[in-house]
């Protein structure tokens, strides 16, 4: 059976980067993420702002083949991307991104480690904002897009020299992803 680690918080907070780190860091473990599977059928997302308006519950965020491709990947079973025609094999450590972590409660029981990056929401905003500017570019970004861009990169940087190292339970990925803590937290 595998261990599946999952790697949560907000958009923009890092999950991405860190997730590809961890598994390259745990010998190429297999990755399940979130964003493959959301905007899927049979997936149902909720409206954003109606969802918040009726109090965000995460189990209104229905992704049920990531759900069930999780489990058999966990039980050791190989599974068929139906979008990318890819087979999946099952590996010792599953690194999975999702944002709320154990929340959502037909997924919740299949993860045995959550990490929860918690970005400061100006930091993710930011970072968000970055990626769909440089996202949208279809071709030489405007001057005020550039001016964003630049912005926002020199926020992102400046931000980077005041967030903590390890504050308590906040780790940055350098922590996370250093030789000596993984063992100790896995075996």
């Amino acid at each position: 059976m595998s261990y599946v680690i999952c790697i949560a918080g907000t958009s923009g907070a890092g999950k991405t980067t860190l997730t590809r780190a961890l598994a390259r860091r745990c010998g190429n473990a297999l990755i399940v993420s979130f964003d493959d599977y959301a905007y899927a059928p049979p997936s149902v997302l909720p409206d954003a702002l109606r969802w918040v308006a009726e109090g965000a519950d995460p189990a209104a965020w229905q992704v049920p083949n990531m759900t069930a491709d999780l489990l058999e990947l966990r039980q050791g079973r190989p599974i068929h991307r139906h979008q990318t025609k890819h087979v999946m094999m099952p590996t010792p450590i599953i690194v999975v991104e999702e944002p709320f972590g154990r929340s959502r409660p037909e997924f919740g029981v299949l993860i045995d480690f959550v990490a929860v990056l918690d970005t400061p929401l100006e930091v993710a905003l930011a970072r968000r904002l970055l990626r769909e500017l440089r996202c949208g570019e279809k071709s030489e970004p405007d001057s005020l897009s550039s001016r964003h861009i630049g912005f926002l990169e020199a926020y992102l940087r400046e931000s980077a020299t005041f967030t903590s190292p390890c504050n308590g339970w906040r780790c940055n990925r350098r922590t996370l992803l250093s030789t000596d803590f993984w063992p100790r937290l896995i075996w």
